[in-house]
């Protein structure tokens, strides 16, 4: 799971996608759970947003950051969504080797 490689780059505080497959049928759906955004803008977005720039000695990367920067997780209730929906594989069948 990315979490654990790159916990700072994708986290449970983050969003994402899973395309789930039925193995019976072969119909394939898009599960989309990436993080949500205000609806509305509230005040000048821009007081609440900086760039700055990491130095990482030989390579340099420009980060955004600020209350203007943050989104509303969606990641924990992806992975509930394909047990919730009914679409999850089987969990005994899932963790089996050569599955």
């Amino acid at each position: 799971m990315a979490c654990v490689c790159e916990p700072v780059l994708a986290s449970p505080g983050g969003g994402g996608f899973a395309m789930i497959r039925d193995g019976n049928t072969g119909k394939t759906q898009l599960l989309d759970f990436f993080t949500q955004t205000p609806l509305e803008k509230r005040g000048n977005a821009e007081d609440g947003f900086q760039t700055i720039e990491a130095d990482f000695g030989p390579t340099k990367q420009i980060f955004h950051i600020g209350p203007a920067t943050v989104a509303a997780p969606g990641f924990l209730d992806g992975l509930d969504a394909p047990i919730k929906t009914r679409r999850a594989p089987h969990a005994s069948r899932s963790f089996c080797t050569g599955y």
